[in-house]
């Protein structure tokens, strides 16, 4: 089931519509309209109906209020949860732009021959999968481009286009990918594209992942700019009589998105090893 949430922002009352569309683009359901007080938030649990695969969220016309708006998707077989938001929004770009998904699960080998991104199976046993989610707002076919790009640089390109207000879902889109890390990059070369992504893995009868953020393709840290990670999680007891496996980790990486050679220095903070003082470490990559 998918619960919707949708929060006023700005101290004053809004009108929110909401479709629901089908893959097709077609109206799964009539559509809805809410009236929302200054600083309300509205919650619909569960309130995709069969079929339905995308929600428009509308400020209707006279309104005097601003709206924020997010989907979470639950995964009754595996307790998973996960948001999806409409990252052109998020990211400020416009999608006629191009984005890149900064990371896609590999399949990790050379294939024997070019492998077509799937779109049909839910999860590929075994190893982590990256889907991908194409949505055309508009009402004219869409046309566009997707790269995958491994973690040496290679390229495999897949042509797209999409009818006027389709979604599709492109299954284990990083499959093509010689390593089991690549990044992924959709172009536009006609029309609008709605991207949003995200990295699961099968868990019993159900899975359990992550959204991918969606960013413009030009993204990237210039020299002498710096990005904080806060609140980075490694479970492993502290003392080394009870240390044991940790429960949670924190991966992080690097995509070099301008074409050139990059140096990055990096510095971990960690907290835990005095009350009174913290400790760095710093390590350079290539």
């Amino acid at each position: 089931p998918a619960d919707l949430f949708v929060q006023e922002t700005a101290s004053a009352a809004v009108t929110v519509r909401v479709e629901f569309l089908t893959s097709t683009g077609a109206a799964a359901a009539p559509p809805l309209d809410k009236q929302l007080s200054p600083l309300a938030l509205l919650e619909l649990r569960d309130a995709v109906p069969a079929g339905a695969v995308t929600l428009i969220v509308t400020n209707a016309a006279g309104s005097a209020g601003r709206i924020s708006a997010y989907a979470r998707v639950r995964d009754a077989a595996s307790g998973d949860s996960w948001s999806i938001v409409d990252w052109s929004v998020f990211n400020a770009y416009r999608t006629s732009e191009a984005v890149r998904i900064p990371f896609a699960d590999g399949r990790g080998a050379a294939p024997e021959k070019r492998r077509a991104v799937r779109t049909d199976a839910v999860g590929v046993s075994g190893r982590a999968t990256t889907d991908v989610a194409l949505f055309n707002p508009g009402t004219e076919d869409v046309r566009a481009t997707m790269q995958v790009i491994d973690s040496a640089g290679r390229i495999t390109e897949k042509e797209l286009t999409l009818a006027a207000r389709e979604t599709r879902v492109l299954r284990d889109a990083g499959s093509s990918a010689y390593t089991t890390v690549a990044h992924l990059v959709v172009v536009p070369t006609r029309g609008d594209l709605v991207v949003t992504a995200r990295s699961h893995r099968l868990a019993g009868n159900g899975t359990s992942g992550t959204a991918v953020p969606v960013l413009p393709s030009t993204a990237g840290l210039r020299i002498g700019q710096s990005r904080i990670f806060s609140g980075l999680e490694d479970s492993t007891s502290s003392t080394a009589a009870a240390r044991t496996p940790a429960t949670f980790q924190t991966s992080w990486g690097l995509v070099e998105t301008g074409g050139a050679s990059a140096e990055i220095h990096a510095r971990i903070i960690v907290d835990e090893t005095s009350v009174l003082v913290s400790a760095v470490t710093s390590r350079t990559f290539q």
